[in-house]
């Protein structure tokens, strides 16, 4: 018999060193990140209420896409937390960015950017949805 685990599947979470994690805001949402909401909070919140693993989707709103923060919250914590990265589709080399990044923590990566305009049209990063545990391929 499978063991049942309670996953939270999106969650966000903003530090509260902003030198070392500067806030970009977007306008993106709302402004949820104003109060208290790091890693800490996150963590006492899953544990009051009997979640095991959560899921960490980038605060576009809050970062942009500097993932940095998230991206070292999930890598101090792989075994409760993964994470879903935002990447500049209209940046000049998407699937590069995505690799750097996953290159630089070693985790399950999934980037998804349905939501973000395509590059152009016929574009090949147009759309894209990677999830895996394998390095983006960059082409080069």
């Amino acid at each position: 018999m499978a063991t049942e685990i309670l996953v939270d599947s999106h969650v966000h979470v903003a530090g509260t060193d902003e030198v070392r994690y500067p806030r970009n805001p977007t306008g993106a949402g709302s402004d949820w990140w104003r109060r208290e909401c790091g890693v800490e909070n996150l963590r006492q919140e899953m544990d009051s209420v009997g979640v095991q693993r959560a899921v960490v989707v980038q605060a576009v709103g809050v970062y942009g896409y500097d993932c940095t923060y998230a991206a070292e919250v999930v890598a101090a914590d792989p075994e409760r937390l993964s994470l879903v990265v935002a990447i500049d589709m209209a940046g000049p080399d998407p699937l590069r960015a995505l690799s750097e990044l996953w290159q630089g923590h070693r985790w399950p990566v999934c980037a998804c950017s349905e939501w973000v305009p395509p590059v152009r049209s016929g574009s090949p990063t147009a759309g894209v949805t990677r999830c895996g545990a394998e390095p983006p391929r960059t082409g080069s």
